[in-house]
């Protein structure tokens, strides 16, 4: 989990040098700070992302009368990588909108934890701050859309929502902070054996959350 936080703030800060170096050009070089600053009109987005998803899982007892279920009182942890492809239109410069966005999450233990991997559809808004420091600007998103796990189609999808607050370094290369949630439900069963056989009780239907936050780099396209 370190070492690719490390290497995305380490990229980070080399585009942001980057960026300063060429803030300081000449100012006949350069195009107008309002047009330099304007987000293209429609555009594709791809963007890469290291973090943390973590959730709480369910537990099934039985004692010699009844059967309990509860939640583990303290969440499981995983670092993970995200990815998302998106295709967005500004009807202005301030205000815009995500039409759609794939979202792909993916713990580093993907032989292990598998399961985990869920993918992602949605839709949302997007708001931009006005420029400053030549083409700098703020933003925020916010989608909702439909989620489920990859490999468990039947028990792990349900609605999946995500927002993000960043900084557009340049029109065309941003910096976020993501967080992002699949709400989905699960089907509770409880196995014992009566003589011979192996019994299967249903014991109905909770919700689990898989909470994901990221730090994320991109660009539009």
């Amino acid at each position: 989990m370190k070492k690719p936080f490390f290497l995305l703030c380490v990229i980070t800060i080399i585009s942001l040098f980057h960026y300063q170096l060429l803030a300081q050009q000449p100012e006949e070089k350069t195009a107008s700070t309002q047009k330099q600053g304007t987000p293209k009109k429609n555009a594709f987005g791809i963007d890469y992302g290291v973090g943390s998803m973590s959730f709480k899982g369910i537990n099934v007892a039985l004692d010699d009368h009844n059967i309990f279920i509860y939640e583990v009182p303290k969440p499981y942890q995983y670092p993970v990588f995200a990815l998302g492809v998106r295709y967005m239109h500004h009807f202005n410069p301030y205000i815009g909108a995500d039409f759609f966005k794939f979202n792909f999450n993916c713990p580093f233990t993907a032989i292990r934890d598998k399961y985990l991997m869920n993918f992602q559809f949605m839709t949302g808004i997007r708001g931009n701050t006005p420029t400053f420091f030549k083409t700098m600007s703020g933003f925020c998103a916010a989608r909702f859309g439909y989620g489920l796990q990859l490999t468990s189609f039947r028990r792990g999808h349900g609605f999946a929502f995500e927002t993000e607050v960043g900084l557009n370094i340049t029109p065309s290369f941003f910096v976020a902070f993501s967080y992002n949630l699949l709400h989905r439900y699960v089907d509770l069963w409880y196995g014992y054996v009566s003589g011979p056989q192996w019994n299967d009780v249903y014991l109905g239907t909770t919700a689990v959350n898989f909470n994901t936050c990221s730090l994320r780099i991109g660009v539009n396209l």
